[in-house]
């Protein structure tokens, strides 16, 4: 094992359905009570695939111009059972910029993170015997502990505004986002060298437009516009040159939603220059469904494929993601504790806007 390397976040392909985990500042920036489970199960065909388990769960309290949530995930890599878990927590604050057309949002996450591996799920080069099939035993002397552990925290800002036509009641809905993840890159190394786990940038948008102009329920439009996400973290590897460049995923495609039904379709690129084919990653295909059992309670079950366009599309069978949301959207625990869910104030920090 290379101590030279350096991690790499899990990504999702589902990203408007898994929000906190790109960016904290979305934290409670719907109304209710929002939980949400993902599992994602990258290059299905290959035998050390990597999986990994989420579930947050986020809840808005305008009286308090914020939002709380809570998060635990699992992510499992390839046949060595390196294995990273985190617990964590959210916190957002919420600015109106102005009466229920454009509001900020600041959030932080602060997450307890331990990493292990399972040694015996190793196969080093001298095991390896060329003339019998045979693993022999290693001479590798395995480390004194194989786990660390370590707090990490992560910041983030939204944007939501709603766009008016002029002289009409129609507008739109765009909301922008950036995130700085690991903000003091903290060493995860299980060995005993120095490995810092690299900061992350996250820049995300959408521009959600109801095209059914003769809906009179802003509760069930129709919508549809494009969505971004862009991540880059630095994984380089400054003893091997080729490999001397970070990480980078760029997203960009079309999403669709009219109940009950979503869909979207996105290209991921491994470079913001989205046109140059030369460095395409993926094809995602998504669809939802958009279920309401009552008006305190509704749910969406969404799946999406991503179709491998990388050096590896003749072997990865593509990688496949669930995921399962459960809103409650009159839920207001904390302000109906403190005896505060329908005050002017928190009136005043509500925001009628458009998201998929």
């Amino acid at each position: 094992i290379s101590s030279g390397v350096k991690a790499q976040d899990p990504t999702f392909s589902q990203f408007n359905f898994n929000p906190l985990y790109f960016n904290p500042a979305f934290t409670g920036i719907d109304p209710g009570l929002r939980i949400n489970s993902t599992y994602r199960s990258l290059w299905s065909s290959i035998p050390s695939s990597f999986r990994t388990y989420s579930i947050a769960a986020d809840m808005q309290s305008l009286c308090l111009s914020s939002g709380q949530g809570i998060v635990v995930m699992k992510d499992i890599e390839g046949e060595g059972g390196m294995k990273t878990t985190k617990a964590g927590a959210f916190y957002s604050y919420r600015i109106v910029l102005l009466p229920e057309d454009a509001i900020l949002q600041a959030g932080v996450e602060m997450d307890y993170v331990q990493k292990s591996i399972d040694w015996d799920k190793l196969v080093f080069s001298d095991q390896i015997d060329s003339l019998t099939p045979v693993i022999i035993p290693t001479q590798n002397v395995p480390p004194n502990q194989e786990f660390s552990s370590y707090p990490d925290f992560h910041f983030g800002l939204v944007g939501r505004f709603n766009l008016h036509k002029k002289r009409s009641r129609e507008f739109s809905t765009l909301t922008l986002g950036f995130a700085i993840h690991h903000l003091t890159t903290p060493d995860e190394s299980i060995f005993g060298v120095s490995s810092p786990l690299p900061q992350k940038l996250t820049v995300n948008g959408s521009w959600a437009f109801n095209i059914d102009n003769r809906s009179k329920h802003r509760n069930y439009p129709m919508l549809f516009g494009p969505t971004f996400l862009w991540e880059m973290q630095d994984v380089t590897r400054s003893y091997a040159p080729n490999f001397n460049r970070p990480f980078k995923t760029f997203n960009i495609g079309l999403a669709f939603s009219s109940l009950p039904l979503y869909a979207s379709v996105y290209y991921r690129n491994m470079t913001p220059l989205f046109l140059d084919l030369e460095h395409s990653d993926a094809i995602i295909l998504q669809l939802a469904f958009n279920g309401k059992a009552t008006d305190e309670f509704n749910y969406r079950i969404g799946y999406s494929y991503d179709v491998t366009l990388s050096e590896l599309k003749d072997v990865s069978g593509g990688s496949h993601e669930i995921s399962i949301q459960i809103t409650f959207p009159n839920a207001n625990l904390i302000c109906k504790a403190v005896g505060r869910a329908d005050d002017i104030y928190t009136n005043k920090r509500k925001q009628d806007c458009y998201t998929f």
